[in-house]
């Protein structure tokens, strides 16, 4: 299986994938800005006009799109997400902005990283705070070591 193709997230491969996505879309958007430096206008990058534009593009392929982290646009894009994802909002202490999305009935995809785990040893006093947390209940929560690798804790949904 080719991963950059196959599965551009598959083990080792998964980096270079990344980077070398990044740097495409870096590119084409150095494209857009040339292009208007070259005949004479500016450029202006709103997050929320973006976010929208991209949500359209996804849309009309038959994609749905969600919204990593970014809270602060959220009653500005909700209509057009269909999900989220957050990393570390109980640490960050911001779960509650993302309630939006449960009381839309769109799926939260919640992500901790507990501080000082750097491998597969988690405690549970590490545990309880991100996964009982109540400003995340409804989320779907997961808890990941510090160095990405391939172990992931899930997080037992509350019972109502």
């Amino acid at each position: 299986m080719e991963k950059t193709r196959d599965a551009p997230h598959a083990g080792k491969g998964w980096k270079s994938w990344s980077t070398r996505k990044k740097f495409l879309v870096v590119s084409l958007i150095l494209l857009v800005v040339a292009a208007g430096i070259g005949i004479g206008i500016g450029v202006g990058l709103d997050s929320v006009d973006y976010v929208n534009f991209l949500a359209d593009a996804a849309h009309s392929r038959g994609m749905s799109i969600g919204l990593k982290n970014a809270g602060s646009i959220i009653p500005s894009v909700i209509g057009q997400m269909q999900w989220s994802v957050n990393e570390q909002c109980v640490q960050n202490n911001e779960c509650s902005t993302y309630e939006a999305f449960i009381n839309a009935s769109k799926p939260v995809f919640h992500i901790e990283y507990p501080k000082n785990v750097t491998d597969d040893d988690i405690s549970v006093s590490q545990s309880v705070p991100a996964c009982k947390s109540d400003d995340s209940n409804g989320f779907s929560t997961i808890l990941k070591n510090l160095n990405l690798d391939t172990w992931i804790q899930m997080c037992q949904p509350a019972s109502n």
